[in-house]
C-alpha cells in the first residue's frame, strides 16, 4: 500500500529526474549542433585554403609574435624578429608551420607592450593553444576557426531555444550552419572570432528579458556576462560596445523576484563591470595606452562615401572623404591635429596622438553634422534583413579559395535571402508587435537591444563587421511560425485557452493597444529624434556655408595635360601648402585647400585627384560634385582638400606628389578657374565640399532608404490631397533636402 508520505517522495523525485534529463537532451543536441557546424565549416570554407591563411587575416597575424612563444614554453612574450628566421618565414607566409627545434631554447623574450597585440590578448591565447596543441602551422588557425564556428552554431541553437522547440530550433540552426555568411566570414579570424561572444551575450540578454529571475540568479547571469564581454573584448574591440547594453537590460529590463530588487539590480551591474575589467584588463590596458587609435580610424573611415554607399547611404553636398585607406585616413587626422596647432608625434597608428586626435576629428564631424551619423546609424538597422543577400555579392565579388564550395549550398538559401531582402523589415515589425502583445516590457527591451546594435555598424558598414546579424530575420519568422504552431495545436486540442491568466494580466485591448504602439512608438522615437537633428544640422551648416563664402582665394596657374580620355589640370608650380614636404619629419603630413570654380548640372563626371611617388595608391581617387536637383545647372566652387606625406620606408621615407586635378575630356571646360584657400586653416574640418550660387540646390544632410521613402511617400500624399504633383518634394526626397527645406 503506498502511503501518502511515499507519494510525496515519488513525486519529488520525479521533478528533478525530468530536469536531469532536459538538461542531459539539450546537452546532447548542443554538442551534436556543434560537431556538425565544426565539421563543416572545416570541409567547406577552411579545408580550401589549404597552407594559406585569408588574406586579411594573413596581414593581421604578423603583428601576433607572442602566440608563438607561448606555444613554445616561453609564455604570453615577444622577441626579436630577426633572431628567429624560421618564425620570420612562417609569418611572411614562405612557410606553412615551424619546427619546434628551430626556434633556440635560450631566446630573449620581452613582455608584450604594443597597443595592438594587448588589444587582441585573448585571440592571441587563443591562437598560442591551438598552435600548443597542435604545432605552430597555418593548419592549426584552421582548426581554431572551426572551433570558434562551433561555438557559434552552439550559441545559436540556445538563441533559437528560446523561441521555440527542441526539435525546430536544430533544423533551422543546421539551416543557418551552411549560410554564406557565416562560412565567408569564418576563415578570417580576426573579425570571426567576436562573433561566439557577441551572439553569447544577446543569448544571456534574452534570458534575462523573457526568464524571470530570483536576485541571487541575476547576480549569476551578470557575472557571466562580464566574463563573456570581457574575454570577447579581447578578441575583437566590438564587444565594449555590449556594456551600454548590459546595464540596461540588468538595470531596466530584466524580470526579478524578491524584495529590495532595485539593490540587486545595481549589484548585478557592478558584477558585470567588475568582471569586465577583470577578464579584459589586458585588452584594456592596450586602448588605454594609444587612447583607443583603432576606434578613431573606424569612427573617421566610417565617415567615408565608399562606406556609407554601402548601405544607400549620402548623396549631400559634402563628403569627409571619398575613400579610406589606412594611409589616407592617417594623413587626414595628422593634418588635422596640425591645423589645430597640435605638434605632439604621432608615428603612425595605433599611438596616443593619433587617437586622441582622431576621436577630436570625430566629434568635430558630429558637432558640424550631428543629424548625419543618427541618420546613418537607422540605414544600418535597415539593412539586418538584408545581409544574407548581402553575403551573396560578398561571395560573388571575392575571389576567395572556398567560393565554389560555399556556392554549392546557394540554391538552398539564395531565393529566401533574397524574399529577406524585400519584406524581412516587415517580418521584425511583425514579430515584435506579437511579442509586445505577450510581453510588452520583454518586447521593448528586445526592440530596443535590436536597433542598438542594427546601428552600430553604421559606424564603419562593412561585411565583416555586421555579418553575426545575419540569423534575426530567420529568428523572427521561426518564432512566429512556433507561435502559430502552439496556437493551432491547442485550438485542436482544446487544451488550454488561448491566453493564460496569469502571463502579464492585461485584458485583451491593452494587449492589442501594445502591440500596435510598440513599432508605432519605437519608429515616431527614431523620427523626431531625426526630425530635431535635422533642425539643428540645417542651422550649423547655414553658418558653415557664411564661412565658405568668406573664404579667400588665390588663383593657382595650371597647364593641361591632354591625355586619351581626361584632361589633367597640373599645377605651374607647388602649392605654397605643400612646398615644404620634403622638410617633414617622417609620419608628417602637409596640405593646402583647393577650389575649383566651375559649371555644374548635377549630372555624373568623371573627375580625379591625381597623385603621384610611392603611396600614389593610396591618395587617388575619384570626386564629384553634388546638388539637389540633377539637370539644373548652375555655377558652384567646389573645395577639394589636397594632402601629402612622408612615410618611413626601408632606411628613408617616401611621400606622395600632389599632380593635379583630373576632368573628363569633353568637361573640360566646365572649369573656369583652379584656385586655393588662403585663410584655410580657418576651417576646421576639410570637407570636399559643394558650394552652388544658388543656394536652395545645396544638399544639406545625407539621406538613406528610410527618409526617401518617407519623402517620397508624403509628396504623394500630398499630390492626392491637393490634387498637385509632387515633383519638388519627390526631387529632394532621392537626393536629399536643400537648406531651406528642413
Amino acid at each position: 500500500m503506498t502511503t501518502e508520505n511515499d507519494t510525496g517522495l515519488r513525486e519529488g523525485k520525479a521533478v528533478p529526474v525530468r530536469r536531469v534529463r532536459h538538461v542531459l537532451l539539450e546537452a546532447v543536441c548542443v554538442v551534436l549542433i556543434a560537431l556538425v557546424g565544426g565539421m563543416l565549416v572545416f570541409q567547406t570554407a577552411l579545408l580550401p585554403y589549404g597552407d594559406q591563411l585569408e588574406a586579411r587575416f594573413r596581414v593581421v597575424i604578423a603583428a601576433f609574435r607572442a602566440p608563438a612563444m607561448f606555444a613554445l614554453g616561453h609564455g604570453m612574450r615577444d622577441y626579436d624578429v630577426a633572431s628567429v628566421p624560421a618564425l620570420n618565414d612562417f609569418y611572411r607566409g614562405k612557410v606553412a608551420s615551424v619546427n619546434p627545434s628551430s626556434v633556440p631554447s635560450d631566446i630573449k623574450t620581452f613582455p608584450v607592450n604594443d597597443s595592438y597585440g594587448l588589444m587582441h590578448y585573448s585571440l592571441m591565447y587563443a591562437i598560442g593553444w591551438a598552435w600548443r596543441l597542435l604545432g605552430v602551422s597555418t593548419w592549426s588557425v584552421h582548426v581554431l576557426c572551426a572551433v570558434l564556428y562551433a561555438a557559434l552554431v552552439a550559441v545559436m541553437y540556445g538563441l533559437f531555444r528560446l523561441a521555440m522547440g527542441r526539435v525546430m530550433s536544430l533544423v533551422i540552426v543546421l539551416f543557418l550552419s551552411t549560410s554564406p555568411a557565416y562560412l565567408f566570414s569564418c576563415p578570417s579570424l580576426r573579425d570571426f572570432g567576436k562573433a561566439p561572444f557577441m551572439l553569447g551575450f544577446l543569448l544571456i540578454a534574452g534570458i534575462l528579458l523573457t526568464r524571470r529571475q530570483t536576485a541571487r540568479s541575476l547576480v549569476a547571469w551578470s557575472l557571466v556576462m562580464g566574463v563573456v564581454t570581457g574575454v570577447g573584448y579581447g578578441f575583437r574591440q566590438d564587444l565594449l560596445t555590449c556594456l551600454p547594453a548590459a546595464m540596461t537590460v540588468i538595470l531596466v529590463f530584466a524580470r526579478v523576484e524578491g524584495k529590495r530588487i532595485f539593490r540587486w539590480r545595481v549589484l548585478a551591474a557592478v558584477c558585470t563591470l567588475f568582471v569586465f575589467v577583470l577578464t579584459g584588463w589586458m585588452p584594456i590596458s592596450g586602448t588605454l595606452k594609444d587612447n583607443g587609435s583603432a576606434s578613431a580610424q573606424a569612427l573617421v573611415q566610417g565617415s567615408s562615401e565608399s562606406a556609407e554607399a554601402r548601405m544607400d547611404f549620402g548623396r549631400a553636398s559634402y563628403v569627409a572623404l571619398y575613400e579610406y585607406p589606412d594611409l589616407y585616413d592617417f594623413t587626414v587626422v595628422n593634418a588635422y591635429a596640425r591645423r589645430q596647432g597640435d605638434q605632439e608625434p604621432m608615428p603612425g597608428q595605433f599611438t596616443p596622438a593619433h587617437g586622441r586626435m582622431g576621436k577630436r576629428w570625430f566629434r568635430e564631424e558630429l558637432r558640424e553634422y550631428p543629424a548625419d551619423l543618427f541618420s546613418r546609424g537607422i540605414a544600418s538597422a535597415l539593412t539586418v534583413p538584408k545581409i544574407a543577400s548581402i553575403s551573396l555579392r560578398e561571395l560573388e565579388r571575392d575571389p576567395v579559395p572556398n567560393r565554389a564550395s560555399i556556392e554549392r549550398f546557394l540554391p538552398f538559401h539564395k531565393a529566401l535571402a533574397e524574399h529577406f531582402a524585400l519584406w524581412g523589415v516587415w517580418y521584425i515589425v511583425a514579430g515584435l508587435a506579437l511579442f509586445a502583445f505577450y510581453d510588452l516590457r520583454a518586447a521593448t527591451g528586445a526592440g530596443l537591444l535590436l536597433i542598438y546594435f542594427a546601428s552600430l555598424p553604421g559606424l564603419l558598414f562593412e561585411f565583416r563587421h555586421f555579418f553575426h546579424l545575419a540569423f534575426v530575420p530567420y529568428w523572427v519568422v521561426a518564432a512566429m511560425a512556433a507561435w502559430a504552431g502552439r496556437l493551432c495545436w491547442r485550438v485542436v486540442r482544446r487544451k488550454r485557452p488561448f491566453l493564460r491568466g496569469n502571463t502579464s494580466g492585461w485584458a485583451m485591448p491593452g494587449r492589442l493597444a501594445g502591440a500596435i504602439l510598440l513599432p508605432l512608438a519605437l519608429v515616431s522615437g527614431l523620427a523626431l529624434v531625426l526630425g530635431g537633428l535635422w533642425q539643428i544640422q540645417t542651422v550649423t551648416l547655414s553658418r558653415l556655408l557664411s564661412q565658405y563664402g568668406r573664404a579667400t582665394m588665390e588663383p593657382v596657374p595650371v597647364r593641361e595635360e591632354v591625355g586619351d580620355h581626361d584632361t589633367l589640370l597640373r599645377p605651374e608650380s607647388p602649392l605654397p601648402g605643400l612646398a615644404q614636404t620634403d622638410k617633414l619629419a617622417a609620419f608628417e603630413s602637409c596640405g593646402d585647400y583647393l577650389v575649383l570654380d566651375m559649371d555644374y548640372d548635377g549630372q555624373p563626371i568623371r573627375m580625379r585627384v591625381v597623385y603621384e611617388g610611392a603611396s600614389q595608391w593610396a591618395f587617388t581617387h575619384r570626386i564629384e560634385p553634388h546638388i539637389a536637383y540633377p539637370g539644373h545647372p548652375c555655377r558652384i566652387h567646389y573645395f577639394v582638400p589636397v594632402y601629402q606625406t612622408t612615410w618611413p620606408e626601408g632606411t628613408g621615407v617616401s611621400w606622395n606628389r600632389f599632380a593635379g586635378v583630373e576632368v573628363e575630356k569633353g568637361k573640360r571646360n566646365a572649369i573656369h578657374g583652379v584656385y586655393r584657400v588662403s585663410n584655410a586653416n580657418e576651417f576646421v574640418l576639410w570637407p570636399f565640399m559643394t558650394v552652388p550660387e544658388e543656394r536652395e540646390t545645396f544638399v544639406d544632410h545625407k539621406s538613406g532608404p528610410h527618409d526617401r521613402a518617407f519623402s517620397a511617400l508624403t509628396s504623394r500624399l500630398g499630390a492626392c490631397v491637393f490634387g498637385v504633383p509632387g515633383a519638388c518634394s519627390a526631387s529632394g526626397g532621392a537626393n536629399g533636402h536643400g537648406s531651406g527645406s528642413n
